[in-house]
């Protein structure tokens, strides 16, 4: 499990957040900037969206005025965050799809997950909010093993990829991804006739073992906090 320790190194510590801001380029944020550099009680707006509480209304504000602000270019704002390395962005491109519904911009989304990412978890909560073919979308994946493309994560040095990606290895990855998978298809009926059986196959037992995260209820009680903050 994450400790207070690790979670202060991936969000906060000054040398990880420079060489995220280096590697990512905060110009590039766009319209979604002020996630990033906005902050209330000292916390920055992207950070509220990491476990949403009560005190994330400010950064679901502040991501209903940017997909107002960027009008017809929403899409290209979000895709553009989807494509930076980093859990940040891809997190507040994913929740600003769950924000504003904009479900054109799922085959970003979907590409996100299937690369190393910390919030996997909440991108495809996302995903299960969104996509109808969502059950279609993860048991593929789930036969598959949960893959991961690496092409773009390989080569980063290993203090950048420690905070840009998370401290989890890149097993730890697709573990998580698969937790998160199981947990979220298990809530639907209709996967009764094939989730078991995927379930008890050796590869997805090993990946429950090996997720220390609890990926199962990062992703359940974040989709059920930002639903519940959307609809006060």
């Amino acid at each position: 499990m994450i400790n207070n320790h690790s979670l202060r190194m991936v969000c906060w510590h000054p040398i990880c957040v420079g060489l995220v801001l280096e590697e990512t380029g905060l110009q590039t944020f766009g319209v979604f900037t002020p996630l990033f550099t906005g902050e209330e009680g000292g916390v920055p707006g992207y950070l509220k969206l990491l476990g949403p509480g009560t005190d994330a209304s400010f950064a679901i504000e502040l991501l209903r005025e940017a997909i107002e602000n960027s009008g017809e270019n929403v899409g290209k704002e979000i895709r553009d965050l989807f494509g930076h390395r980093n859990w940040r962005p891809q997190l507040v491109a994913a929740s600003a799809m769950l924000v504003g519904n904009l479900s054109s911009e799922l085959p970003s989304l979907w590409d996100a997950l299937d690369q190393p990412c910390w919030t996997s978890p909440q991108l495809a909560a996302v995903a299960s909010c969104l996509d109808p073919s969502f059950l279609d979308q993860a048991r593929a994946r789930l036969e598959a093993g949960c893959p991961l493309n690496l092409e773009k994560s390989a080569d980063l040095d290993p203090l950048v990829r420690h905070s840009a990606l998370g401290p989890t290895s890149f097993d730890g990855h697709s573990s998580k991804l698969i937790v998160t998978y199981v947990t979220l298809c298990s809530e639907q009926r209709a996967t009764a006739d094939w989730l078991p059986q995927l379930v008890s196959r050796p590869d997805i037992q090993r990946a429950i073992e090996l997720d220390v995260d609890k990926a199962g209820e990062i992703t359940t009680r974040w989709r059920n906090d930002m639903v519940a903050l959307l609809n006060t």
